[in-house]
């Protein structure tokens, strides 16, 4: 990443910390880069500082440009057009409703809480005689009190946690029916699922969601990239790449294409100066497989270590001669709060150089290592300190998903 980049998350402001710095995921240095929980609260006073969106068309007098895909499909003999992609896709894709509690410091010293409100979108997958069901971005929901969901912007229904995979920023939540009657929420529908296999760089979507908390609206563009690998604070997410727009409050609501069948859930843009037009979803087939497991057992189990680091490379090597550095290994440049690691003794600056008696000489070596033990399994780490100390530690690998909750 260069350096005026950064990679944004476009959901709910309560959440602003990023899924890395919450569960202690295995991670790989952004070196000058940076990454910020980014998202709409109510009463939507943003600025342009670091941690704020830039809106391309924020004053009145900036030109706004139209994608030619729009201009494409705008036309009379576009097939069913994007008007007609919208209504079919329209009734699965909801609004959310988020509040939550932040502590701040008091003007007059000390610490004081308040509500904050945010906003978010999801995707109805499924429903049975009971509740229907909705995958979202875990960083919308994360830290939430309540959650509601509305399917016209005006009538709200509570929502209900199921479970998560903070490590892929996914979560599944569910409302009842009889919430729904109450509220008299019935235009709803399950989202149709394309096959995000097939997709082609050129092919037309649009992205759907409740885009700044204003309800739900509508971007179009293409399909720019397939498989990007996008690291956001360390997470990995191996990604769809659009330049339909993506703005805060679309986190968790669906790229569309051309049959009105779903083939991503909207999760992040890379904004900076002179960039425009890359945003990130996470395919539909992930999406899918993860939801599934989250039905069944609540949570999907994530091994993990709870460290950040980079490979020790020939140019850190080069960089460093007078430490007389190990040929390869994998340097620990912090230690996650309450993480295995943390709790294994291990210290940024440490140099992971076998685990299992295996030597180790990239992160995913390690990362496959730690995947391999297991969630309650015991790694031995043989690791150098000082740059001199050669010494031992077990670990007992952790949950990454445990305790998310609203």
């Amino acid at each position: 990443m260069k350096k005026n980049e950064r990679i944004e998350f476009m959901g709910s402001k309560s959440a602003q910390k990023i899924i890395a710095a919450a569960i202690g995921f295995l991670c790989i240095s952004l070196g000058a880069g940076f990454c910020v929980g980014i998202g709409f609260e109510a009463g939507k006073n943003f600025s342009a500082s670091r941690e704020s969106v830039f809106f391309a068309a924020e004053k009145p007098n900036d030109i706004v440009s139209f994608s030619p895909a729009l201009l494409a499909f705008s036309s009379a003999d576009a097939g069913s057009g994007i008007v007609d992609i919208v209504k079919r896709a329209s009734g699965s894709i909801v609004s959310i409703n988020v509040e939550s509690t932040v502590t701040t410091n008091s003007f007059w010293g000390g610490l004081v809480e308040r509500k904050v409100t945010s906003a978010g979108s999801g995707v109805i997958f499924h429903e049975d005689a009971e509740k229907i069901y909705i995958i979202t971005n875990f960083h919308v929901i994360n830290r939430a009190n309540a959650v509601s969901i509305s399917i016209d912007d005006e009538r709200q229904a509570a929502a209900n946690y199921i479970g998560s995979d903070r490590s892929e920023d996914l979560a599944v939540i569910s409302v009842s029916k009889t919430a729904l009657r109450e509220a008299d929420i019935r235009d709803y529908s399950v989202a149709v699922f394309g096959d995000s296999h097939k997709l082609e760089v050129g092919e037309l979507v649009v992205a759907i969601g409740n885009a700044i908390g204003d309800g739900k609206s509508a971007t179009a563009g293409i399909v720019s990239a397939l498989n990007r690998n996008v690291i956001i604070d360390g997470v990995t997410l191996r990604a769809i790449q659009t330049d339909a727009s993506i703005n805060p409050g679309n986190s968790g609501g669906a790229l569309v294409n051309s049959n009105a069948e779903v083939i991503g859930i909207n999760t992040a843009k890379v904004s900076g100066n002179g960039i425009e037009g890359m945003g990130y979803s996470i395919p539909i087939a992930t999406a899918q497989k993860i939801a599934a497991q989250i039905m069944n057992g609540g949570t999907v189990k994530k091994p993990v270590l709870g460290i950040s680091g980079s490979n020790l490379t020939r140019e850190i090597l080069n960089a460093n001669r007078h430490l007389n550095l190990p040929e390869s290994g994998v340097l620990v440049e912090a230690v996650f709060h309450n993480s295995a690691a943390a709790h294994a003794g291990l210290r940024a600056n440490d140099i992971i150089v076998a685990i299992n008696g295996k030597s180790v000489a990239t992160m995913e070596e390690l990362i496959e290592e730690i995947q391999r033990t297991g969630v309650g399994g015991e790694a031995n780490l043989k690791i150098l300190r000082r740059f001199t100390e050669e010494i031992t530690v077990k670990v007992t690998v952790r949950d990454a998903n445990a305790g998310a909750n609203f």
